[in-house]
Order: C-alpha cells, then sequence, then structure tokens
C-alpha cells in the first residue's frame, strides 16, 4: 500500500478553485463550494471518483441539511458520487443527535456516506457502521506524507478508510492531501453501498411499504390514501359512462379498456388523450364534454399521472 501502490487524494472547497492544483486519484468536494458542479463534472470526464462533503454546523437540523445536500446532488441528474455524501464535523458545539440524523437521513435516501472528524471527536462507536474519514496530522503538517506507521501510533484502536494526512487548506495555494488506508474498503465502497443493511435485497413486504407510502403521500381532492384517490377517479370516470347512457357492448369495453390502463401502474395516463377518447367513446364530440367534466377528468388522471412518476423514482431509489 504505501508508496507508489497507493491511492491519493484531495479534498478542495472555495479555496481551491479548478486549474490551481492536482485532484490525485479522487476528489472529495465540499457541497457549499460554488465550484463544486465544474470540479464533479471535470472529474467524471477524466475517470476521477467523486464525493462530497457537507459541513456540520452546531445546532443545525441535519436531516434537512442533508436531504438538501442530496437533492442539489441529485438535481444534477449524472447519477450518485462515486464517493457518496461525507459528515465534517469540526466545529465545537456539533452533538450527535446531529450525527444521527444525518446517518438515518442518507440512508433513508440510500446514498453512500460516511464521517470526518479527528480521534476525538464524539463517539465513535455510535457510528462504527460508517466509514470513518480521519483528520490527524502527525508530521509537520507541510504537504509531505509523514508514513503510515505515524498513523498507526496516533489514531488506533479505531480503523480508518481514509486519512487526511495534512491540511493546508485555508490559504490561496493550500491543498488538503489524503490517502486510502483501507483498499479492500474503497474498492467495495466504489461498487455499491457501505451500510451493510442496503446491501441486502429488500423483502416484497418492504418494497410494498415504500411504494405504499409514497402513493398515499400524493393523495387528492380530499381522499386519505392511494386506493380512495383511485376509486374517486374512476367512480368520476364511470358516473360519464352512467350519464352517457352508453348502452352498446363495444362502447362498454371501451370505457372499460381505458379504466384498466388507468388503474394498471405501468400505463401513463395522457389526460388530453385520455377526454378524447372518452369523447368518442360516448358518442360526443370534444367539444361536447361540459367543462366540469372536463375538470374532473384532468384532475383525477393528473394525480394517478403524479401519483405513478413518484412511485417509478421510490422503486429506482430503492
Amino acid at each position: 500500500m504505501p508508496d507508489g501502490t497507493s491511492t491519493w487524494g484531495t479534498d478542495t472547497s472555495r479555496y481551491q478553485p479548478i486549474g490551481t492544483y492536482n485532484p490525485e486519484h479522487f476528489e472529495i468536494v465540499n457541497i457549499e463550494d460554488p465550484g463544486w458542479l465544474g470540479k464533479w463534472h471535470r472529474n467524471r470526464a477524466e475517470g476521477r471518483p467523486t464525493g462530497f462533503y457537507l459541513w456540520v454546523y452546531p445546532g443545525h437540523d441535519l436531516a434537512a441539511d442533508t436531504r438538501w445536500a442530496i437533492d442539489m446532488i441529485r438535481g444534477v441528474g449524472i447519477g450518485d458520487p462515486e464517493l457518496g455524501l461525507w459528515a465534517d464535523y469540526e466545529e465545537a458545539g456539533v452533538e450527535q443527535w446531529q450525527m444521527d440524523q444525518f446517518r438515518a437521513t442518507a440512508q433513508h435516501m440510500a446514498m453512500k456516506a460516511g464521517r470526518y472528524h479527528n480521534p476525538h471527536s464524539l463517539n465513535h462507536q455510535a457510528f462504527a457502521d460508517l466509514p470513518w474519514w480521519s483528520c490527524v496530522y502527525p508530521g509537520n503538517n507541510d504537504g509531505s506524507f509523514p508514513g503510515y506507521g505515524a498513523l498507526w501510533s496516533s489514531s488506533r484502536p479505531w480503523p480508518e478508510a481514509l486519512w487526511q494526512y495534512t491540511s493546508t487548506a485555508n490559504g490561496p495555494v493550500g491543498l488538503d492531501r489524503n490517502v486510502v488506508v483501507d483498499d479492500a474498503w474503497y474498492a467495495a465502497f466504489l461498487g455499491g453501498s457501505i451500510m451493510k443493511e442496503w446491501d441486502e435485497m429488500a423483502t416484497r413486504d418492504e418494497i410494498k411499504e415504500v411504494v405504499r407510502e409514497v402513493l398515499n403521500e400524493g393523495t387528492a381532492q380530499g381522499t386519505v390514501s392511494w386506493a380512495e384517490t383511485m376509486r374517486t377517479v374512476l367512480g368520476g370516470i364511470q358516473n360519464l359512462f352512467n350519464v352517457a347512457n352508453a348502452g352498446e357492448a363495444q362502447d362498454r369495453e371501451g370505457v372499460q379498456r381505458i379504466l384498466d390502463a388507468v388503474a394498471d401502474p405501468s400505463v401513463t395516463v395522457d389526460v388530453d388523450e385520455l377526454a378524447q377518447k372518452l369523447a368518442g367513446l360516448l358518442g360526443m364530440p370534444t367539444g361536447g364534454l361540459s367543462a366540469a367534466n372536463r375538470a374532473e377528468i384532468t384532475s383525477g388522471t393528473t394525480a394517478a399521472r403524479e401519483a405513478l412518476e413518484r412511485v417509478d423514482r421510490a422503486v429506482a431509489e430503492a
């Protein structure tokens, strides 16, 4: 592992704009750095793993801060960062409940996560399931690598994944330098999740519960569950059928096909197309649908479509 076979990396913030440093093999970027997106795109283009770190401010709601960071990252639309999201807690006054919120939120949102701190911060045992990115400078802290022996004597017994061995970052030419301590962890981390329970396949019941939770968030028109919303939607369409008194079997079969399509989670409903089809099947010109009927179709099917999109996102993230 030492010198020549080690995996070296940097962590950067606004103090290190692109072009002023060599990122080495990997880079972890402050999510509050105005240049974070440019650095990520640069690293993707050059095949360099990227992670992000979230500064932990004393007293902050870390559930909200973590959601904000993950939403920012995923809003780019190029997938999750290979090295995930790290909670950087250095300031006096950070409490364990904040780190508990970070871990729980990252887990809920299925984002790989880790922790950055020195050997004396909070309670290591409470976060044993999160990889530790250690910051300890047993050498001269002048940018040179002090050797692994210095780390073993200063930071044990807690196992480290990454080591920030020097830090001169807060200056015009400063740079934090890091090295991978656990090569097996690094290879596994790049390939998937770091929490054991995330690596296990979810059961059928667990998936159903997640889908049910997401669907029930999308209820509409005063309903309290997805099932009730769907009954309202389908009932409204059936009422249109009854009012029009479409008695012929062909019309009945056509309306039933539409009802089945709306109820089928694999089908995306186009509101305008559905209105056109209903008008044709019920023997009315497109303009024959009343404003109230059109509003009922639009409201119901839009709620269905939005809920189905949420299901797609939830399943993709599960």
